[in-house]
């Protein structure tokens, strides 16, 4: 790759470097930003670009055509071929009857991942870095700790295989790996346990990835994951650190708790409308390990996890989850028990459907705010 010292003072689309095409000011919703997008693409394509790439071991992905709109952010294995693997590469799905290439890939809206293979073959991702940037320090400490080799010595935090400086920043290699985890649905209780599990850990599911992949849409699909979630090989890890805790609305375990008692008060704890009394990320974790996946229900059964049909489908702050548990485990636990919804709150959800409600409580919240900030502090002074 030409040094940076070789570069234009004013590089233009041609003469781009990684530092050019990377630091902008621009956010992905500007409108002028789809120019910045493009040249960050045409860099990750430029000869030299790959043929920098070519030399470390690892072969850059081909980018679809699309003749009419630019270039495109869809990307395909040079050779998709099936092939034996170890952790942490990812399974793959090669799936030939289709006009899509098989395992292609999307970059993002931001341009800054491509995809490639080393000289065996795997799959990696490659993200670039802003030297300096928080996301370079945690990713600089995580590629010193030991390569997770099995499933067992996995902490659900996406391995980094390499750092390579390039240009004043650094490319990040990552094992590549499906996205879309909730797909397909959850058989039992145990795979949806098992994946928040892995949520609990401060992820969210956009920014988790499965040890599966056969391309964009066929990911979404889920093609390929059941056989592997029965057999205890599929599992899941944070690729983007920026860290949260969300639980997937499509994963609901409201009705189970008669058959796993602890997801009561797990759930009531995790969502009770008193925020400083709900669980902090580490609680839930401590709590979710010592007493849901330890219940002997949870350890001998795959129960399944679709919802009974003579039970409709609540809210969650709405369903009552110790209706028919033992009353001595409700007595035990009550502490963690979420009081009813007050009825106040019932008649402001109610107005608040209609938009005229909804401007009216938002007036009267916005004059209650200004009369508390004028009026109780000279009350104060007096």
């Amino acid at each position: 790759m030409v040094p940076a010292d070789d570069v234009p003072e004013t590089p233009t689309e041609a003469h781009d470097n990684l530092d050019s095409v990377l630091i902008t000011h621009l956010d992905a919703l500007d409108l002028d930003f789809w120019k910045v997008f493009n040249r960050r693409l045409a860099w990750w394509d430029s000869t030299r670009t790959k043929t920098w790439f070519k030399e470390k071991g690892y072969t850059l992905y081909s980018r679809m055509p699309n003749p009419h709109f630019g270039p495109s952010n869809f990307m395909f294995p040079v050779d998709p071929g099936e092939r034996e693997i170890s952790f942490p590469y990812s399974y793959t799905n090669v799936i030939t009857d289709t006009e899509q290439p098989s395992l292609d890939a999307s970059v993002g809206e931001r341009g800054i991942v491509c995809y490639a293979q080393d000289t065996q073959g795997r799959h990696v991702a490659i993200k670039a870095l802003a030297d300096g940037s928080e996301e370079f320090r945690i990713i600089d400490h995580l590629r010193t700790e030991p390569l997770p080799l099995s499933i067992d010595e996995f902490n659900n935090v996406m391995p980094i295989l390499d750092v390579l400086p390039c240009e004043g920043h650094w490319l990040a290699i990552m094992p590549r790996w499906g996205i879309y985890p909730l797909s397909p649905d959850f058989r039992n209780l145990q795979e949806a346990l098992q994946f928040i599990h892995c949520l609990l850990k401060d992820l969210k599911s956009e920014n988790v990835a499965v040890n599966l992949f056969t391309g964009f849409v066929d990911d979404h699909c889920g093609v390929g994951r059941e056989k592997l979630r029965s057999e205890g090989k599929l599992t899941y890890a944070l690729f983007d650190f920026s860290l949260a805790t969300m639980f997937p609305s499509s994963v609901s375990l409201e009705h189970l708790t008669p058959v796993v008692p602890m997801l009561a008060p797990f759930l009531d704890k995790m969502t009770t409308r008193n925020i400083p009394g709900r669980f902090t990320a580490a609680e839930a974790l401590e709590f979710f390990e010592q007493h849901v996946l330890d219940s002997p229900v949870v350890l001998g059964l795959g129960i399944p996890i679709s919802r009974p049909i003579d039970r409709p489908l609540k809210h969650y702050d709405e369903y009552n989850r110790w209706k028919h548990l033992d009353p001595s485990f409700v007595q035990q636990w009550g502490t963690f028990r979420e009081p009813p919804i007050p009825r106040h709150t019932m008649y402001l959800r109610r107005l608040c459907e209609s938009s005229w409600g909804l401007r009216l409580v938002t007036w009267i919240r916005r004059i209650s705010r200004f009369l508390r900030r004028k009026i109780l502090p000279s009350h104060k002074m007096t």
